[in-house]
């Protein structure tokens, strides 16, 4: 993000050089710190949705009212508190500094609380972000009438990010919680445990929901410690606790089983079970009917390797 931050800055006040003279002399450093907002806000805007899945709709405005009190009160007091150290001053410079950071807080806790402060981005393929790096850097390093063509691939890359899919099914790495696509967006199949990989799950899908919210939206037929749901084509059972996988006969219908003990039946299934989790990481069933492993995502590391089922 920083990269593209000062490519984009050193690009745009590069092409705008010599030409300050558009806006009054008073209102040129305003002017500055506008556009040098826009500009580096718009430049790591796919780097942050894609790595945080969300951006914020007043950013533009939350950095103009911080940045020049970070530039004008709190940088200047660092230096004069390092300057007054010696003399026994130094709080002369924190007490500086600790009025402009209370006023970066301040904007930040006031600016997330505007409604609607913040939007949800579905995570991006794999292949959006180098391409639309690649289709920028371009456009920047280029000279001439060419590089304009470096808007295609950035085109290219948001149009497959639009189109990317999430998995129909996603299986948590302890066998203790599903989460299913449906049409009101993933349900879950409870509200509490497994909190982290309930919260990338949402957070992937561009759902800016909490774990208790999208475990009622429905999906899964729950009878005692069992969760049937289907996706893709697959008939998929979650049974947790040891008592309840005593009790499965076979898969029960089911074409997987899922479940966070270990098992020791033969069952005329797919099975999941904690010691394969272990070995695999969480699993997923993508819209197409594939089955997908973490491990077969990232592939073998120095750190994962083990004896565990495929």
């Amino acid at each position: 993000m920083s990269f593209a931050a000062t490519t984009a800055l050193v690009a745009v006040f590069g092409a705008l050089r010599g030409r300050g003279y558009l806006l009054p002399r008073a209102l040129r450093g305003v002017g500055a710190v506008f556009l040098s907002s826009l500009v580096a806000g718009l430049a790591t805007a796919p780097f942050s949705a894609a790595q945080f899945n969300q951006f914020s709709h007043y950013g533009l405005i939350a950095n103009l009212m911080a940045v020049p009190v970070m530039g004008i009160v709190v940088m200047p007091a660092v230096v004069l508190t390092v300057v007054l150290t010696p003399l026994g001053f130094d709080w002369i410079g924190l007490w500086l500094m600790e009025q402009g950071i209370g006023w970066i807080l301040w904007v930040s806790a006031t600016v997330a609380g505007w409604p609607d402060a913040v939007g949800f981005v579905v995570s991006p393929p794999p292949v959006v972000l180098p391409l639309l790096a690649f289709g920028a850097i371009f456009v920047v390093l280029w000279q001439g009438r060419w590089r304009w063509f470096g808007g295609v691939p950035v085109l290219v890359s948001l149009a497959l990010w639009s189109w990317g899919e999430r998995p129909a099914l996603m299986i948590s790495d302890t066998g203790g919680l599903l989460g299913v696509m449906t049409d009101n967006g993933r349900s879950l199949s409870r509200g509490t445990g497994d909190g982290f990989a309930a919260e990338a799950w949402l957070r992937g899908d561009g759902d800016g929901a909490t774990q208790q919210g999208a475990a009622v939206r429905g999906g899964f037929e729950v009878i005692g410690r069992t969760y049937r749901t289907e996706a893709a084509g697959w008939e998929v059972l979650l049974v947790r606790g040891q008592t309840a996988l005593d009790q499965l006969e076979g898969c029960d219908g089911a074409d997987i089983v899922v479940t966070n003990q270990r098992d020791q039946v033969e069952r005329p299934c797919e099975v999941f079970d904690l010691e394969r989790l272990q070995h695999v990481g969480s699993a997923a069933i993508m819209p197409d009917g594939q089955l997908k492993t973490a491990r077969q995502v990232t592939g073998e590391r120095l750190w994962n390797f083990g004896n565990g089922r495929q």
